[in-house]
């Protein structure tokens, strides 16, 4: 019997800071140690300190490889440039010479740890990596900087543009998670379409048990919640528009006299400042409650005390939020922007996440229909069906089968060809 071939995942997890990516990377390591396929074992990549997230998130029995810190180094860019010349030299030079870009921002380099540890195939599950001879899977999640480079400062655009285009040029395979962002993917970076795939991602959180209507309550009064409220998850990055949604939430009480209460959680950032700014000028303090970060225990509680769920961020290659909501039965106002409307299907109000108007017309739809609520969670139950972890880890074995040029059956084709909602 063949040997298992040893796929390496990506688990360097900042707890509490890295927003969707880390519930993305704890669900579907769970997920692939479950599935368990004879043919391919799993090990993760960590830092020295994020042993015990990868145990607590992952489970206690995934199998770890430390990257001591300062590990990854850069080396002298002559080095670098040999290293890649053709690999990339096609996408990379164009790139300095079009526009300007210095040559001191370049890969790091693979500090030997995977090398080491027989690892046939590294994954990167988000958009950190390095140069490996190792063969590898490289997820950039989207090239939002592209779309707007207003929230970026140009050493952020200069830093994203050469990894980016770098990891996807070693890269054996691309996923990302939808059709929207594949399309995108390939005419930003000009990448063979046959390398990138729109899959399905794991859903996160709803693998944790079903919150009681006691653990509803409990979060409730533990987390300040009003008896009605519409939710909005989201780290408070620029282009999760909480401006935008301020707006909208002061338009419905000065314009209609409609006072519809908000909670946002997820980690403040520095932009928080200017939203506390926007709170404040707007003066709806008795309407708006911040609540931080959510524990992942308490994440299923909120969502079934909400009324209802907006998402009016201006860029996203997929929403887990919308995804969440859509599994708990809470109605959705959600951007017409990128990839969502595809996501959204009919099971949500679209709005255009600039016109504040339109937030607050979506928002006050749901507020005070009932019955339109109910049929959009009606349709977002029958849209959600087949969306499971189960199938989420399959589709990636089935990927990782055809970035070691493996042969796959009809079934795992099938499932890389089936895309992704969205």
């Amino acid at each position: 019997m063949q040997e298992p071939i040893t796929v390496c995942l990506d688990a360097r997890i900042h707890p509490g800071a890295m927003g969707g990516v880390e519930q993305y990377v704890s669900r579907l390591g769970r997920a692939l140690l479950d599935l368990n396929p004879p043919d391919q074992r799993y090990v993760f990549l960590v830092h020295d300190a994020g042993a015990a997230w990868a145990r607590a998130a992952i489970g206690p029995d995934a199998r770890l490889l430390s990257l001591p810190a300062g590990r990854l180094g850069r080396g002298r860019i002559k080095k670098l440039r040999r290293r890649l010349k053709r690999a990339v030299s096609a996408v990379t030079r164009p790139l300095r010479r079009g526009v300007g870009i210095p040559d001191r921002v370049a890969p790091a380099r693979s500090p030997g740890v995977i090398e080491r540890a027989g690892v046939d195939l590294m994954h990167f599950t988000y958009q950190a990596g390095f140069l490996t001879a190792v063969p590898t899977v490289y997820q950039p999640h989207d090239v939002q900087h592209l779309h707007l480079p207003q929230f970026f400062s140009p050493h952020e655009i200069r830093k994203r543009e050469t990894l980016y285009r770098a990891y996807c040029a070693a890269a054996r395979a691309v996923p990302v998670s939808s059709e929207w962002t594949r399309q995108d993917l390939i005419r930003q970076y000009g990448l063979p379409p046959d390398r990138v795939h729109a899959v399905q991602y794991p859903p996160p959180h709803l693998d944790a048990p079903e919150p009681t209507p006691g653990q509803v309550a409990d979060a409730r009064a533990r987390l300040g919640l009003p008896e009605r409220f519409v939710y909005y998850a989201a780290t408070t990055f620029a282009h999760k528009n909480h401006l935008g949604l301020l707006d909208a939430i002061a338009h419905l009480r000065d314009e209609r006299g409609l006072a519809v209460p908000l909670v946002c959680s997820g980690k403040q950032t520095e932009h928080f400042a200017l939203v506390q700014s926007r709170l404040s000028a707007l003066r709806l303090e008795p309407l708006v409650r911040f609540v931080g970060f959510v524990p992942a225990a308490d994440v299923r509680a909120v969502y079934r005390a909400a009324s209802a769920v907006v998402i009016p961020t201006r860029f996203e290659s997929a929403s887990f939020p919308l995804w969440e909501a859509m599994a708990e039965g809470v109605p959705v106002a959600c951007s017409g922007v990128t990839s969502l409307p595809s996501q959204a299907g009919d099971a949500a109000l679209l709005f255009d996440p600039a016109s504040p108007a339109q937030i607050a017309e979506a928002l006050a739809r749901l507020w005070t229909d009932r019955a339109l609520g109910a049929a959009l969670v009606a349709k977002a139950r029958a849209r959600i069906a087949g969306f499971t972890a189960q199938r989420a880890a399959r589709t990636f074995h089935a990927l990782y089968r055809v970035a070691l040029g493996m042969e796959v059956t009809p079934e795992q084709r099938g499932l890389l060809h089936g895309g992704a909602i969205g």
